[in-house]
């Protein structure tokens, strides 16, 4: 089974981004998400993780000089999130429903894959 990684207490994680805006005749914005070390939690599957910035750091990654936000792109303490196994279903792009993040059941069915 494939394994998801979320808040422990399943709020929104926020990713550290840049974004600019249109200028001149460019009418597209850019956004991009920063990206760092992995965690604990998210090493053993892959060589980087998302900057996850906390709830109570938000203002300081809005709002502060870039020197102090850039104190803020290290990983996410692996307490931060949990692992939740989930069925393949969410390895397909063309699925973008409530199945991708519901819990898989024990078992190991027909279906599932270990990252692990």
């Amino acid at each position: 089974m494939t394994t998801l990684r979320h808040r422990v207490e399943d709020g929104l994680v926020l990713l550290g981004g840049l974004f600019q805006r249109p200028q001149g005749a460019d009418t597209h914005a850019r956004f991009t998400i920063l990206t760092t070390r992995p965690n604990d939690l998210v090493g053993p599957v892959h060589d980087r993780m998302p900057v996850i910035v906390p709830l109570d750091r938000l203002d300081a990654w809005l709002g502060d000089p870039p020197a102090v936000a850039a104190g803020l792109l290290g990983p996410a303490p692996a307490d931060a999130l949990v692992a939740t196994p989930v069925s393949k279903h969410v390895n397909s792009v063309k699925h973008d429903d409530p199945e991708c993040i519901a819990p898989a059941t024990h078992g190991g069915g027909q279906g599932q894959t270990s990252l692990f």
